[in-house]
């Protein structure tokens, strides 16, 4: 099956093209972080719902189901325990899916099954992964914490749901191994050892159409270049796509492939520079990500991480270093028609981040 042929067929089981889309993120305004969600189709001035807004709590991760029906997030409550919860975006319910007893529970990266009936994430405290059905039912410990300072952390459905990927804390090097292993959690393996820094939250993404992850090469882990890399789930064919410095922090979001495949979105850090995205092709030829522009941000524009949603757009927080402004905005893989969803305010603090750590 050809990979567009394999997208459509995707897209049409989900029902995506039937249906409304859209995207979901998160907004601070001191003492409260509150959940939105705003339709896709079109993305010029969008109405923006907010399904979370609770007084001095905070809403973390969101992430809108594959089928385009409910809202996962992460809910800090009263008594600072964090809980996933799940809201219907046809009803206005909301549903609490987990009951945290201590507020050492840190749910960290949950994500939805590609068929929107099951989530995955792991825990801090206990430092295993879970899953549970999308009602609440069912929850099922796939990997068995672990003792010490090694931690389970951020795992991933691949495009189809049979594979899983995550990063487990090295002990002995502070660096990231990448594991993969079945959806059962059977034939869990090492393929990339310090695929990751210890500070860079998830930094790797599956593909949408084949078993590839995107991934950083951290230089201060491994002693070399930091740059992006992908390599297959059984660990083969790893290969660098971009060029880099060791003078710069790479940064994967978990949607950073655009929906065909054919270019990733990351951004990174350097020195006094805000964060700056980059489109990077897949095929090795190698962009010189240190040396060339960056496709958005400046030295006082700046970008959270760049999250490809359903409609193939860019998502991300972006801000002004004079005045500390922020917004949130979307545009085009090739950083044209940037349109804003919520438009630049002093103080206000947005992100579309699917991880809280």
């Amino acid at each position: 099956m050809s990979p567009t042929l394999d997208l459509e067929m995707k897209f049409s089981l989900l029902g995506t093209f039937a249906v409304d889309m859209f995207g979901a993120y998160f907004k601070f305004t001191s003492p409260t972080q509150v959940g939105k969600f705003f339709p896709l189709d079109p993305p010029v001035a969008p109405v923006v719902t907010t399904f979370e807004n609770t007084a001095s709590r905070f809403v973390y991760a969101p992430w809108v189901s594959p089928d385009q029906t409910k809202i996962l997030y992460v809910f800090t409550d009263a008594s600072f325990r964090q809980n996933l919860w799940v809201y219907d975006i046809a009803t206005a319910v909301k549903t609490q899916l987990t009951t945290a007893v201590s507020v050492a529970t840190q749910i960290l990266s949950p994500q939805w099954h590609p068929n929107s009936t099951k989530i995955i994430f792991s825990t801090n405290n206990d430092r295993q992964i879970d899953t549970i059905n999308a009602d609440g039912t069912g929850r099922t410990t796939l990997v068995a914490g672990i003792t010490g300072t090694t931690a389970r952390l951020y795992p991933k459905y691949n495009y189809d749901g049979t594979l899983i990927a995550y990063m487990t804390r090295n002990a002995i090097s502070a660096g990231r191994d990448l594991h993969v292993m079945t959806s059962a959690g059977a034939s869990d393996t090492i393929i990339k050892t310090d695929a990751s820094d210890s500070n860079n939250g998830v930094n790797f993404s599956w593909a949408n159409l084949s078993n590839r992850i995107l991934y950083c090469n951290l230089g201060n882990v491994l002693g070399n270049v930091k740059h992006y890399r992908t390599i297959n789930a059984n660990g083969t064919g790893d290969m660098a796509i971009s060029a880099g410095s060791n003078n710069w922090n790479p940064h994967v979001s978990s949607r950073a492939w655009l929906l065909d495949d054919s270019y990733v979105m990351v951004s990174r850090t350097s020195g006094s520079l805000l964060e700056q995205i980059y489109r990077l092709t897949v095929d090795g030829s190698l962009t010189a990500v240190a040396s060339s522009p960056a496709i958005y941000g400046s030295a006082n524009l700046g970008s959270g991480n760049p999250q490809v949603l359903a409609d193939g757009r860019i998502y991300f927080s972006r801000y002004i270093s004079v005045g500390t402004k922020y917004s949130m905005v979307s545009m085009l893989p090739d950083a044209s028609d940037v349109q804003e969803i919520e438009a630049f305010v002093t103080t206000d603090r947005y992100g579309i981040e699917d991880y809280s750590a």
